[in-house]
């Protein structure tokens, strides 16, 4: 392994891992699939993402994407040892920042006029209510961005981009 791929085989491990079954479900259903290769794109079988996701794992991509790849969710090794994103279908979880708190919202599912609310966590409290609309297949995403928010209990965290912050934990 050269020096190129040892580096991004510890950026591939520093993302969150995702099962491979749950990998397969959120490919784009299209054959071949939209995958770029750093800044290369260019397009691969499905069959091919297959064989790439069991043989070496899948990752979810960064919040915060480069431009251009915001539909690359999904982030595997390919055969030449350096990360392929992959083409996903839309992420349903929406995270917003609202003036009390976290909400999670399913941007799949629409309710009165709205996205399906999953959780919310408050600013004040820090305590996360997850609702029963929210699928268990999504509860331990929520949970688990909810304990890092819950972490940084006491430190002012950034709520506009007017610079306005809160004290996360306040009421507590």
């Amino acid at each position: 392994m050269n020096k190129g791929q040892e580096q991004a085989r510890a950026w591939f491990e520093t993302l969150e891992p995702i099962d491979g079954e749950e990998a397969l479900s959120i490919l784009d259903p299209a054959n071949p699939l939209a995958c770029a290769h750093g800044s290369i794109r260019s397009t691969l079988s499905r069959d091919h993402a297959k064989t790439l996701i069991e043989t070496h794992g899948a990752r979810r991509a960064p919040e915060c994407r480069t431009p251009g790849l915001e539909h690359f969710g999904l982030v595997t090794i390919d055969d030449d040892g350096f990360p392929v994103h992959l083409r996903t279908v839309p992420d349903p979880v929406l995270l917003c920042i609202m003036p009390t708190g976290w909400w999670w919202s399913d941007r799949t599912r629409e309710e009165d006029g709205d996205y399906v609310q999953l959780a919310f966590l408050s600013f004040s409290k820090l305590k996360l209510e997850i609702f029963s609309s929210c699928p268990e297949r999504l509860r331990q995403r929520i949970e688990r961005k909810a304990a890092e928010f819950q972490a940084m209990k006491g430190q002012d965290y950034r709520i506009s981009t007017a610079g306005q912050t809160i004290r996360l934990g306040h009421a507590l």
